[in-house]
């Protein structure tokens, strides 16, 4: 098994970050100052692999926090810069994206119809 550089970041969901702007010039390994060796050799400490279950409640509480049609139509020309139309549009991909990721890759349990 090969070691993988990466940098001492974290991704938005927690997850080692991996992105090479974050490495030296070379990318292979040499970290820019301030990051910790055991980063560089891509050993230390690892988040614990989270349950389904665990992962669906992180997406739900995500999509519960983003703000509703009320508060879009008071804010979303000061907050967002968008009419209160564009802002709603948007909000609503978000949400259908949230769920296309949330039940990526799963299948259907046994014994649930479809439909």
């Amino acid at each position: 098994m090969t070691a993988t550089a990466r940098c001492t970041c974290l991704e938005p969901n927690g997850l080692p970050c991996y992105a090479s702007e974050h490495l030296g010039a070379t990318g292979a390994g040499e970290l820019l100052p301030g990051a910790s060796t055991s980063s560089r050799l891509g050993v230390g400490p690892v988040a614990p692999r989270r349950s389904r279950a665990e992962q669906d409640l992180e997406t739900l509480r995500r999509i519960a926090a983003y703000a509703d049609p009320r508060k879009l139509k008071r804010d979303a020309e000061a907050e967002y810069g968008l009419s209160y139309e564009e802002a709603l549009e948007m909000a609503y991909e978000n949400v259908l994206a949230e769920a296309r990721r949330a039940v990526r890759g799963r299948r259907r349990p046994t014994g649930v119809p479809r439909g």
